[in-house]
């Protein structure tokens, strides 16, 4: 329907094109020549009535009689000669008004890929941004990280501030920095995963797909991560690969999924072009999960909010979030969901109540402990040591974790402080391994490492 659509509007421009190059020349309009001469003349003698009244003075008539003789000499030598007919020409404007398009559309048909996923989610999912608000908080938050280079939290934010207005290399370099400190945050594996995509206009890189699978170890029915999966298994030809993982996302999705029309488009072009039948290998329909996600309407109707009112939508929703949640509360990651949101509306105590009940349900996962950690850490003053309890957490997430940026970097201080600088060493030397030679935080990571020699 689409390639019908553009080739009838083609047509239409060659017509609007071709009709003035192919309709037969009018006869050129009378000539002025006769008609102008006469009026030049009529001014020539109303300028010597002029002189004779004294009007003008003689400097004045002289310069003005030049002017008229000018154009009176000027109209006398004008032929006004119709335009030769340039017939060649025409053929030529026509030929090619009719050839390049069929061209275009022949090589379309040799080198085009429509059957490529058109990497749907950043688009359908995200709403409209205000690009100038965003490059201020984008500023701030750069002034904030230059200040602590550690705060995992202000780098997802920057991530996703990058990622809001389109800027996917500046968002994938954000949500590096964040994955570099935090490494078990599948949220934050499947978004540096997502930046690179689109950072590479939709190619899945050896690094995005190393995140990708990264992602779903902690996070296997995680949409996002599910569907770039799929493109990537489409993009090394194993289309079967795609399908199953594509079908497989679309059993489990609620009906209102914003994402489903396009997986099912993309899942529809692999089909045809695999000649896989879907329905030999598509699983039964399982009932979605009781915290899915905002719907299309949802998204549409935040889109057009204010900055004030889309808050207060969102913490609406969040709080609808957690009411939901206690009606089920076995739903751990719907608790992560939840803390993860409280942090972005900046209610650190709130994040840390939903990241211990994740904890409750599931004791010795890394993620929810670094979760945990993360909502205690933010209330915690910056010059003020980690509480006891944060201290716990940290020292647990550590003994199922040994090599966990965050613990090592907070339990170093804390045995420095105790006075085992051994301890810390060690610590720190385990942390400067996992950090890019580049990355800002090293240099105060390495200055520490020296005060404790």
């Amino acid at each position: 329907m689409l390639s019908i659509l553009l080739a009838l509007m083609t047509a239409l421009a060659i017509a609007v094109i071709g009709w003035p190059i192919l309709r037969p020349r009018r006869a050129p309009p009378p000539p002025r020549r006769e008609h102008d001469i006469a009026v030049y003349r009529d001014q020539l003698a109303e300028l010597e009535r002029d002189q004779a009244r004294g009007v003008i003075d003689a400097s004045q008539a002289q310069a003005a009689r030049l002017e008229i003789e000018r154009r009176l000499l000027a109209a006398s030598k004008d032929q006004e000669r119709p335009a030769a007919p340039r017939p060649m020409l025409r053929h030529i404007t026509l030929a090619l008004a009719a050839i390049l398009p069929l061209a275009g559309f022949a090589f379309y048909l040799a080198t085009g890929r429509p059957d490529l996923p058109a990497m749907p989610f950043a688009d359908q999912v995200r709403g409209t941004s205000n690009a100038q608000a965003a490059q201020r908080q984008i500023d701030e938050l750069q002034k904030r990280l230059a200040q602590k280079p550690d705060d995992v939290a202000n780098w997802a934010l920057l991530g996703r501030t990058n990622f809001e207005i389109g800027k996917y290399k500046e968002a994938a370099n954000a949500f590096g920095r964040a994955v570099a400190l935090v490494q078990d945050r599948a949220d934050l594996l499947a978004a540096y995963a997502e930046a690179l995509i689109l950072a590479n206009e939709g190619v899945v890189t050896p690094a995005a797909l190393q995140a990708l699978d990264s992602a779903l170890a902690k996070a296997p029915d995680d949409a996002n991560s599910n569907f770039y999966r799929g493109a990537a298994d489409l993009q090394a030809g194993n289309m079967r690969a795609a399908l199953e993982r594509w079908l497989a996302l679309e059993a489990r999705s609620p009906e209102d999924a914003v994402y489903l029309p396009e997986l099912r488009r993309q899942i529809a072009l692999a089909a045809k072009d695999s000649g896989i039948d879907p329905q030999s290998i598509r699983p039964d329909r399982k009932a979605p999960p009781v915290t899915s996600g905002p719907s299309s309407e949802d998204v549409d109707r935040m889109s057009k909010l204010s900055p004030q009112e889309r808050e207060q939508a969102i913490r609406s929703m969040v709080d609808g979030l957690e009411a939901r949640l206690k009606t089920a509360p076995e739903d751990v990651e719907g608790w992560r969901r939840l803390g993860r949101a409280r942090l972005v509306l900046n209610q650190a105590d709130k994040a840390i109540e939903a990241f211990s009940e994740a904890d409750k349900r599931r004791p010795n996962d890394k993620a929810i402990l670094a979760d945990l950690a993360e909502a205690q850490l933010r209330t915690t003053p910056q010059t003020a040591p980690p509480s006891p309890t944060t201290i716990a957490t940290l020292r647990r997430l550590l003994a199922l974790d040994a090599n966990n940026p965050l613990a090592l970097y907070f339990l170093s201080s804390v045995e420095a402080d105790a006075g085992n600088k051994a301890v810390a060493r060690d610590m720190l030397d385990r942390l400067l391994k996992q950090i890019p030679a580049d990355a800002p935080q090293r240099a105060a990571i390495e200055a520490r490492r020296r005060a404790l020699e």
